[in-house]
């Protein structure tokens, strides 16, 4: 199981992405260097029981997109 996540980038190189449950507890975070304006990241999600969780992007000049989705 996966997701794919096309992220555009207008202002930073270094991005991190990180699941949270509904708890707020962390499952999953790593960060990576966005080269050019649009990029691509492959999240695996088969370590994710059935349920909902929220994905948070953020850069390193504070930008922060947080998205909720249902895994099943």
């Amino acid at each position: 199981d996966k997701l794919e996540l096309s992220v555009q980038n207008l202002n930073s190189s270094k991005l991190k992405i990180s699941v949270t449950n509904t708890l707020g507890q962390v499952l999953y975070s790593s960060s990576f260097m966005l080269s050019g304006f649009l990029g691509k990241f492959i999240l695996p999600t088969g370590f994710l029981e059935n349920g909902m969780y929220f994905l948070t992007v953020s850069d390193d000049i504070g930008n922060i997109v947080s998205r909720k989705f249902i895994k099943n």
